[in-house]
């Protein structure tokens, strides 16, 4: 064959080269390069919605640690005011307290006195002001023990630091009518609140 023949053929081998070429990507790779892009926004928007569902999933979440943190405020708040007189209780932590003391007690009396809103009893709420506080219903103890000095002591500390409320309103304290002992007797009158629906 002659150099001519041979150019020929290579230029026309080389043309059908491209042109199959040509075929090929319009045929075959076109689309599937478009199928790779469908599928690609596909995998965005689904990891777009898998972040969207998690950062739901972390505001239920806390919400509901909310939502139990406010349970366990209202629980607390129950028991340092409850939402009735809760009678029992109350001597019941009193008469706890006494115990642990080793104080002998002699008498627990109780009665229940009037209603103690925000406004104190000599002053009028000004007309434009709104109580959003419930009023505290008032609950008086009294309570007569003998002890010693020191478990007296204790007995008053535990007092201000009990989980209820206990304000003691008057205290009084006289020797023992044994001569010779570190024995007191005390007649204590203690006020405790509740909320009032």
């Amino acid at each position: 064959m002659k150099q001519t023949t041979k150019r020929l053929m290579s230029m026309i081998v080389s043309l059908l080269l491209m042109g199959g070429a040509a075929i090929l990507f319009f045929n075959f790779i076109q689309p599937a390069y478009a199928d790779v892009q469908a599928l690609k926004s596909e995998v965005l928007v689904r990891e777009e919605f898998v972040r969207n569902e998690q950062d739901a999933v972390k505001k239920v979440q806390q919400l509901i640690s909310a939502y139990n943190n406010q349970a366990e405020r209202r629980e607390f708040i129950s028991l340092v005011l409850p939402l009735t007189a809760d009678v029992s209780g109350a001597l019941t932590q009193l008469a706890g307290l006494v115990q642990n003391d080793t104080l002998g007690a002699q008498a627990f009396t109780v009665s229940e006195e009037g209603d103690s809103s925000g406004w104190s009893a000599g002053a009028a709420a000004p007309k434009d002001a709104v109580d959003l506080t419930r009023p505290l219903g008032t609950l008086s103890l009294q309570v007569a023990f003998t002890g010693s000095y020191e478990n007296v002591k204790n007995f008053l500390e535990k007092l201000e630091t009990n989980i209820r409320v206990f304000d003691a309103i008057s205290f009084g304290i006289a020797p023992s009518a044994k001569p010779n002992q570190d024995l007191y007797k005390v007649d204590l009158r203690i006020a405790t609140y509740y909320q009032k629906n």
